[in-house]
């Protein structure tokens, strides 16, 4: 007894569970579009002992088209371009593009950052594989002071008979 896909218990359950993943989809695609943005990249966020490091994943995306702002009013780093599409052209009447994942437009993320925290001076950024990685710098804490302060005593005059002895 053979059975077809279509009309198995098991399909229509994952046919059902594809639907309902596509509507998140396509609710969080209406969310981010209306924002004005066509891509929200994924970012990882690290912080070491006297650095913190960002990366942001916008794969196809130039360097040339990738701004990155630190804005010391309000500690916030953010960083923006555009991916540019991809020339996907149709050769003929015969060729159908049944999927298109792949994200192209404009891109925006802001990482806040704790007051007086960040060398604003020290940051550098390069991309690679798709990655663009931020490094920024913390603020080298100031050498701790002592909290004890000696004072000299002024108008001692020292006893002249205890040098000439």
């Amino acid at each position: 007894m053979s059975m077809t896909l279509h009309n198995s218990p098991f399909f229509e359950l994952f046919d059902g569970l594809n639907r309902q993943l596509s509507r998140g989809n396509n609710l969080f695609d209406t969310m981010v579009k209306s924002s004005g943005l066509d891509i929200v990249p994924p970012v990882d966020l690290i912080e070491k002992d006297d650095v913190f490091m960002l990366h942001a994943s916008v794969p196809g995306a130039v360097p040339s088209n990738i701004t990155i702002d630190f804005d010391r009013s309000n500690n916030e780093l953010k960083i923006a371009g555009t991916v540019p599409e991809t020339n996907i052209e149709e050769e003929d009447k015969d060729t159908h593009k049944y999927y298109r994942e792949i994200k192209t437009g404009s891109f925006e993320r802001t990482v806040r950052f704790g007051k007086d925290t960040i060398d604003e001076d020290g940051i550098s950024a390069k991309y690679n594989n798709g990655v663009l990685e931020v490094l920024v710098p913390k603020v080298k804490p100031a050498a701790p002071e002592s909290k004890v302060r000696r004072i000299q005593i002024g108008g001692i005059e020292e006893d002249s008979s205890k040098e000439s002895a």
